[in-house]
């Protein structure tokens, strides 16, 4: 199994701390990426400085440097050095834990009622959810929706008749490439918030009639999830936000297609 680790970021001192954060906890882990890609955004004066991009390069990573102000470009940029049947699309402003990828092969592998999987987020989000409430929407079936757990977490099939607009979600989101740059195309047609309009494009085109989408959870997140939803983004995910306001910063220049 080929996967291409693709890191978006953007070049305030704060994001530029943050990115450094999330490459070393990504190299502390070994995880065999084929192809290891960082696409940065200088904008607004701020920029990425040579020590910094070196530092990464001699870890193997290549570094994008763009300036236009777009996620959605620096995606494109990306794209196009990507040639693994698989990505892992990561942001600067998040650590991931990453799961094993014989699991990550295992369930890719899996086929249930004549799909096979398309994408793996480990964002816990993309369905029907109300905190307030109580309403955790299908994430109270994650139990016997599992496709394949351990000591550390469980592999879940999500539910589409809870499904909300951003159903394609990131960060932290295995994904079969081909899957991720056909949607990333329509997306630029139809326009609006970056994971709205793949989300759009993902239905638009059918193509949950081929995929299902899983999520990764820690293994016991359904019962701190009955005790308080709110906990959802802290206590139940791989993931670990180093950006309290994450995905709605002022800083992240223009999260539309």
């Amino acid at each position: 199994m080929e996967i291409t680790a693709f890191i978006l970021g953007i070049c305030p001192p704060t994001r530029l701390t943050w990115l450094k954060q999330n490459i070393d906890y990504l190299e502390q882990q070994n995880f065999p990426f084929v192809k290891k890609i960082i696409a940065m955004d200088e904008f607004r004066g701020h920029k990425m400085s040579n020590e910094l991009k070196e530092y990464f390069e001699n870890q193997g990573w290549i570094v994008l440097v763009d300036s236009h102000m777009s996620r959605v470009k620096s995606m494109s940029h990306g794209f196009s050095l990507i040639e693994s049947e698989y990505i892992f699309y990561n942001e600067d402003d998040v650590l991931s834990t990453m799961p094993d990828i014989n699991d990550l092969e295992s369930v890719f592998n899996a086929n249930r009622n004549d799909r096979e999987c398309g994408m793996i987020s480990m964002t816990l989000g993309g369905t029907v959810f109300d905190a307030p409430t109580n309403n955790i929407g299908d994430l109270e079936y994650m139990n016997e929706n599992t496709i394949l757990s351990n000591a550390r977490y469980r592999i879940f099939e999500r539910d589409e008749n809870y499904k909300n607009a951003w159903f394609f979600e990131f960060p932290g989101l295995f994904v079969k490439s081909e899957l991720f740059k056909k949607c990333h195309e329509e997306s630029k047609k139809i326009g609006g918030q970056i994971e709205m309009a793949l989300t759009s494009a993902y239905f638009n085109n059918k193509f949950n009639e081929k995929y299902y989408k899983c999520s990764i959870a820690k293994l016991h997140a359904l019962e701190t999830l009955h005790k308080n939803p709110a906990f959802v983004n802290t206590d139940c995910r791989l993931l670990t936000n180093l950006d309290a306001n994450q995905g709605n910063s002022g800083m992240g220049g223009n999260h539309n297609y």
